[in-house]
């Protein structure tokens, strides 16, 4: 059975295709140092975040762990937090969706997804990755939603995402996903991410064993040289 496409194998993809193709064949890897970070510091900002949004809600307006399904969508809930969508493809969990005005299949509004992330200042994958929770969750409500919004690093900062409707882009990112959950692998391309990938070992044996460093720019000696990633600052 294939494994289910998560938002870490989506969040995988927009870094490296390589890399969402290993998670979707369970290959093991070992976190860098930096990458534990980024975890730790991601764990911490979720439930800040969290305690950021709720705070805003009347607790009667608010619904917890949910699956997203139509008729769960047409209660109304001013507030869903922590749900999911599980299909045969996919196991993806929104951070929380918000109801907004605006008509769909669900009558007069409809939800836009809530992103946390521990990205000071955010990036192109950042959006890349809301819309599509967008996509997904357009699905369900009969509307793609033509925002998103991003709660993000230490201090929980807003900042709201148009999402382009009918995005092709995103629409082929998770088409490119679903093939490799049974097709062959893509190419491995080194790039600055591979600094903090957990395969960083792995992908570098195999691009000196074809003899390919020359595609890695951007990192030497497993050190990062791109400054694309955000610096995490420590509790």
């Amino acid at each position: 059975m294939a494994i289910k496409i998560t938002r870490d194998i989506l969040e995988g993809h927009l870094m490296c295709k390589y890399k969402s193709y290993l998670k979707l064949i369970e290959e093991d890897g070992q976190a860098s140092d930096y990458g534990q970070l980024l975890q730790e510091t991601r764990a911490r900002i979720r439930l800040a975040a969290r305690d950021k949004l709720l705070a805003r809600y009347r607790a009667n307006d608010i619904v917890h762990n949910l699956l997203v399904q139509p008729a769960v969508l047409k209660q109304g809930a001013s507030l869903l937090l922590n749900v999911a969508v599980e299909t045969k493809e996919l196991s993806l969990c929104f951070d929380a969706l918000q109801r907004v005005h605006g008509p769909s299949s669900l009558g007069d509004f409809h939800y836009i997804p809530v992103l946390f992330h521990e990205a000071e200042h955010p990036s192109r994958a950042q959006r890349s990755l809301l819309e599509l929770h967008g996509l997904i969750l357009g699905v369900y409500q009969g509307r793609e939603p033509d925002f998103g919004v991003l709660m993000h690093g230490q201090s929980c900062a807003v900042t709201r995402m148009r999402l382009p409707l009918h995005n092709g882009q995103a629409r082929q990112v998770l088409q490119d996903i679903k093939a490799l959950q049974t097709g062959s692998p893509p190419r491995l391309v080194l790039n600055s991410h591979c600094g903090i990938c957990e395969f960083r070992q792995r992908c570098q044996a195999e691009a000196r064993a074809k003899d390919d460093l020359s595609l890695l720019p951007h990192v030497q000696g497993g050190v990062v040289r791109s400054s694309e990633f955000c610096p995490v600052v420590p509790p």
